[in-house]
């Protein structure tokens, strides 16, 4: 009876270890490009997150330079309030004062009125 391992012994090693080989070596390149590929992804999310940090970077300067201009125009407006609160004052007061007078006139106006009906009584 032929025995083809017993006959070829050192052939089937031989290609045993060649397999071997070449599922290593085949192996070895596709987890060099694997690796390759996980670098490269790993290189351009890197690139596409500092890009972003800029990004975020130059808009918080900006922010920043908005709540600068919105916080001197509320200083602004809060002088232009605390001067329209003086004029208001002012203007109130001067209602006061010629409310006052008016009131003195009517005074007035009703004596003078008496002092005429007295004068028109002792002529009648």
């Amino acid at each position: 009876m032929y025995d083809f391992y017993q006959d070829n012994k050192t052939y089937c090693i031989s290609f045993f270890i060649l397999f071997l080989v070449c599922a290593v070596g085949i192996w070895l390149v596709y987890d060099y490009g694997r690796n390759e590929r996980i670098q490269n992804n790993t290189d351009i999310t890197v690139e596409s997150i500092d890009q972003r940090i800029e990004s975020a970077a130059g808009r918080l300067e900006q922010a920043a330079g908005n709540i600068t201009e919105a916080e001197q125009a509320i200083h602004g407006a809060a002088g232009s309030i605390e001067r329209g609160s003086a004029a208001a004052a002012e203007i109130t007061d001067g209602i006061n004062e010629c409310q006052a007078i008016i009131e003195r006139c009517v005074q007035r106006s009703g004596r003078i009125q008496n002092i005429v009906n007295d004068i028109e009584t002792a002529n009648r």
